[in-house]
């Protein structure tokens, strides 16, 4: 969802599909390159920390990108820094988050609803509410705007 925020906040701050292009990519991609260090500390060091880590990194580069967006003293270089870095630690919180939710079920419960939503289920599940989100705002758009 904060890909996305971010994609709509450069378009519409920036004017620039360029830039809100290369938002998303650094969004992604230096998370995914240092995903296998990311999974390798999580097993040996603590998930909760690091899962903490990943929320504080986050929330400063949120208030920065909003604060200095503010003021006007957002440049585009300043805020793909930003990004890219807060990107560092995405998936410190995704696979923390993920691992940790077998620990916290409960023993009888575990089999039965600690990966109810894995596999193919979860990404039809996933993929039917964004058609259906997507779906809900065309409609009022619809009902709205009629052309005369």
């Amino acid at each position: 969802m904060l890909a996305i925020a971010l994609i709509l906040f450069v378009l519409s701050r920036y004017h620039s599909p360029q830039l809100a292009g290369v938002t998303a990519f650094l969004a992604i991609f230096p998370g995914l390159v240092v995903s296998p260090i990311a999974g390798a500390l999580l097993d040996r060091r603590g998930r909760v920390r690091f899962i903490t880590l990943d929320y504080l990194v986050a929330t400063v580069a949120v208030l920065l990108i909003a604060g200095l967006s503010a003021r006007q003293a957002l440049p585009e270089p300043l805020l793909l820094v930003i990004v890219g870095v807060s990107s560092l630690t995405t998936p410190l919180s995704n696979t923390g988050l993920r691992s940790l939710f077998p620990i916290v079920a409960p023993r009888e419960m575990r089999v039965i609803s600690s990966r109810p939503w894995s596999g193919r289920r979860w990404r039809a599940a996933w993929l039917a509410c964004w058609a259906r989100n997507g779906r809900l705002p065309a409609r009022a758009g619809s009902l709205r705007y009629r052309p005369s």
